[in-house]
């Protein structure tokens, strides 16, 4: 089953790409409607960011259930995050915003099961950095 979750996220990944700058755009929208107090981590000019939470992405892509994969690219985005000042709380309240900007802008691009597989490829990276940033 990982190895599947893997591969189909993994060719599903061009299809996410092509809608890059909308998923960013509505996740930060609406983590902003949420939590307006999250907009200090992010500068004013929203470029540099929009291009981590792709890289982001595609490291989500890459190590969807490689067990040691996903420990070494969460360490690594943990510790830049904690530079920022991350609680494990804004994981959560990103991984819902990232769900629901997933819903929004991909639902007519991949099917119901590979949306679902990406979703939990994202949970369990967003968990596993809230873990990280206790």
């Amino acid at each position: 089953m990982a190895l599947e979750m893997n591969e189909r996220v993994r060719r599903t990944l061009p299809q996410v790409f092509e809608r890059k700058a909308l998923i960013a755009d509505q996740f930060f929208e609406k983590v902003f409607q949420r939590a307006p107090e999250m907009r200090r981590f992010f500068p004013r000019n929203y470029g540099r960011r929009k291009e981590l939470f792709v890289r982001f992405l595609t490291q989500v892509a890459l190590v969807a259930e490689n067990s040691s994969s996903l420990e070494t690219v969460a360490q690594q985005l943990a510790g830049e995050h904690r530079a920022l000042g991350l609680r494990p709380e804004h994981y959560q309240l990103g991984n819902q915003a990232l769900a629901e900007a997933f819903e929004t802008t991909l639902a007519d691009r991949l099917g119901a099961e590979d949306l679902q597989l990406w979703l939990a490829a994202l949970t369990r990276f967003n968990q596993r950095l809230a873990e990280l940033a206790a």
